[in-house]
């Protein structure tokens, strides 16, 4: 069973605590305050000192969840592998659950992105978008304008090049780019026996590398 990291419950509506306003929140178990999605996932990539090496990918990221014997579970990991997949209330497809409404029934990604209650006027572009982080004043980012924030940017330890922050190492901040030709986030597949980047891993601990997950699933 995975625990989320600090959160309890399902999403509902509430006041966020942090930017102040009416969206879907979840209440943190620690402080029993409750915050949204935007405004908690900007505060954990920023504690750069609370980040931990992910038991599925291998990478050094903000703890999303816990899973058996307290191994921590970065986003990507939590949200491609251990959310249950439900009908959801809109679309009515069998999909991983993003959120979830008033009445507690389950809602995808591409449903919960595309109602416009979840939206907010980007400060940076002026579009209704989904908020992705928030600026110093708490004004909603969206991700496009978000990516181009210099606070999310530094100095790559593979190219020496300012960039996006992909995922952090123990020496470091990698960009994007580098992160895919990083020898150290590389394993020999257990399926097809290349030495690939590893996406995901078996029940055993064994690399699985992004093509051989993919297939898996289909």
């Amino acid at each position: 069973m995975f625990k989320n990291e600090g959160k309890e419950g399902c999403h509902v509506k509430g006041i966020c605590v942090v930017c102040g306003l009416e969206k879907t929140v979840y209440k943190n178990r620690k402080t029993g305050k409750q915050t949204c999605h935007s405004c908690s996932e900007r505060a954990r990539f920023h504690a750069v000192s609370s980040h931990e090496k992910c038991f599925k990918c291998g990478e050094i990221k903000a703890v999303h969840s816990r899973g058996k014997n307290n191994r921590a579970v970065c986003n990507v990991c939590y949200y491609r592998h251990f959310v249950s997949r439900e009908k959801c209330r809109q679309c009515g497809r069998v999909q991983k659950v993003y959120s979830r409404n008033e009445a507690g029934q389950p809602v995808c990604r591409n449903c919960f992105n595309h109602d416009s209650s979840n939206h907010e006027k980007c400060c940076q572009c002026g579009q209704l978008k989904i908020v992705h982080g928030r600026s110093e004043s708490n004004q909603p980012i969206c991700n496009s304008c978000y990516r181009k924030n210099p606070s999310t940017h530094e100095k790559c330890i593979k190219c020496d090049q300012v960039k996006r922050v992909c995922v952090r190492h123990e020496l470091g901040a990698i960009c994007e780019n580098c992160r895919g030709q990083d020898p150290s986030t590389h394993e020999e597949c257990i399926k097809c026996g290349r030495v690939r980047r590893v996406n995901s891993r078996d029940k055993s601990g064994r690399a699985i590398c992004p093509a051989c997950n993919q297939k898996s699933k289909c």
